[in-house]
């Protein structure tokens, strides 16, 4: 449980320990290691703050932790407003319902109704908004060559890409902040194999047929159903290996025209008019 100091300062942090300006609209994601899916946050933030006309400098009457991009939520005792954020982890989501009565979410878009359903249970209103920020990468940057040259891509999460690689398959490694590259390589593959999330969001959002690896993530499975099932798929199809998912299938890719347009229209346009 929270101390009467952690109630009073808990928004005074950011991610990463350092202190967050006052008056600020604070865009919260994870910085400690390179891995493209998070640092996707300011690619998308900004694309975001350009098509409304919004400035990342207004001041506001308070210091707001934005949360949006990646598994965020209840990772910091702060109050946020999350706008297409998710939560990964057993333990996450029992924090979250823990601290229910001390932290406040303004909630607009969550990743999916994994992550609606663990707010509803804390007591938070969540609307039925659902979408990973990633599928709006289609609309930003578009690949100038979308000619085939592998047949499987595999792409590791982070913390496995130390993994054995097998002679003759192409890998693409998410520790990199060049998102554009890590783009163009999915779109020149005819099959992306990923236990990587966003390495699965973005195959599909471009197009890209994607095998779910779920080796080795099984603290993290929920974050995957999260996404499947924000997109009306709910007889998930996973790979217990890199031997299996050669042998399997992949998922249909989801129709995601309306996901992106709900996401667009549920960004917290009103917080920059706070102040």
């Amino acid at each position: 449980m929270f101390g009467i100091k952690s109630r009073l300062f808990r928004n005074v942090k950011s991610f990463g320990g350092q202190n967050a300006p006052p008056r600020r609209i604070v865009l919260e994601y994870w910085k400690r290691k390179p891995n493209v899916g998070d640092l996707l946050a300011p690619i998308i933030y900004d694309y975001m703050l350009q098509r409304y006309g919004l400035s990342k400098n207004v001041l506001v009457n308070k210091r707001v932790h934005f949360l949006t991009v990646g598994s965020l939520i209840g990772l910091m005792p702060f109050d946020a407003v999350i706008w297409g954020s998710g939560i990964h982890r057993v333990n996450i989501a029992q924090m979250v319902v823990k601290n229910r009565k001390t932290i406040a979410y303004d909630v607009r878009a969550v990743r999916g109704p994994v992550t609606k359903l663990i707010l509803d249970i804390s007591g938070y209103t969540c609307p039925e908004v659902f979408g990973d920020p990633a599928v709006l990468m289609k609309l930003i940057y578009q690949p100038k060559s979308i000619k085939k040259e592998y047949e499987v891509s595999v792409i590791y999460h982070l913390f496995h890409k130390s993994a054995s690689h097998k002679d003759g398959i192409h890998y693409i490694d998410t520790e990199t902040s060049d998102y554009k590259f890590f783009i163009d390589e999915i779109v020149k593959s005819k099959v992306v194999i990923s236990s990587s999330l966003h390495g699965i969001i973005l195959a599909e959002t471009y197009g890209v047929p994607a095998i779910f690896l779920s080796e080795g993530m099984d603290e993290e499975i929920i974050k995957f159903f999260d996404w499947y099932y924000s997109t009306g798929r709910y007889n998930i199809v996973m790979a217990q290996s890199l031997e299996e998912a050669l042998e399997m299938q992949p998922m249909e890719i989801p129709q995601l025209d309306k996901m992106r347009q709900d996401l667009i229209d549920a960004f917290p346009v009103d917080l920059w008019k706070n102040n």
